[in-house]
């Protein structure tokens, strides 16, 4: 995602909630019809992120996002179902007798790396580990991406 420019609507209770304009992250992405941030026709979407000091209601800002937690984030999501499918299937092999016990067990995998997911999605949920994080003030005026301010 990289860098995101946003004005900061309301502060409350330590959290900050930012305005941050759809740019060409959006355009590109194939689940923007699904996009619970923007939906279909948004043109901007509204995050929540940890309060930092000296950073006013109306202000406008540069968000990053974590690597680590992208990463992270790809490898729950992809490569967790592909691993417990493989491991169901071959599982089902062993314990279950006929030629779809493989098939079976690869069923029973999938859905328990959806029940893996959703756990995890509820525990880290609560965790700050996949928020976007303050880099800077953008300077008034210049919204490009390249006036940041730190």
């Amino acid at each position: 995602m990289g860098k995101e420019v946003g004005k900061i609507t309301r502060i409350k209770d330590g959290w900050m909630t930012v305005k941050l304009q759809s740019g060409e992250q959006c355009s590109t992405c194939a689940s923007k019809s699904a996009c619970f941030f923007a939906g279909p026709a948004g043109n901007y979407r509204y995050i929540k992120i940890p309060s930092v000091t000296g950073y006013d209601e109306g202000n406008t800002i540069a968000v990053d996002y974590r690597e680590s937690s992208k990463i992270l984030a790809a490898l729950v999501v992809f490569f967790l179902p592909l691993v417990l499918l493989l491991a169901g299937y071959f599982l089902g092999n062993a314990f279950l007798a006929g030629a779809s016990g493989g098939i079976w067990g690869a069923i029973i995998g999938f859905l328990v790396s959806v029940g893996v997911i959703y756990i995890l999605n509820r525990i880290l949920s609560h965790s700050r580990l996949f928020l976007p994080k303050v880099v800077g003030r953008v300077k008034s005026g210049d919204l490009s991406k390249s006036a940041f301010s730190h």
